[in-house]
């Protein structure tokens, strides 16, 4: 599986399911990267293998 279908199916669950996504502040700073973008990003260093900063 590519990093677009992953990509696709998480951002299909969280639209389908929002009290999945991560709770944010109503002011403050924007993310640089959307909660889809974040999971993907998580998905695929988990699926390759590399380690955590």
């Amino acid at each position: 599986m590519c990093h677009q279908t992953f990509y696709a199916e998480t951002d299909d669950l969280l639209k389908g399911s929002p009290q999945l996504a991560p709770w944010r502040p109503t002011v403050g700073i924007d993310p640089k990267l959307t909660d889809v973008e974040l999971v993907t990003l998580a998905m695929m260093q988990a699926m390759l293998g590399s380690p955590s900063p």
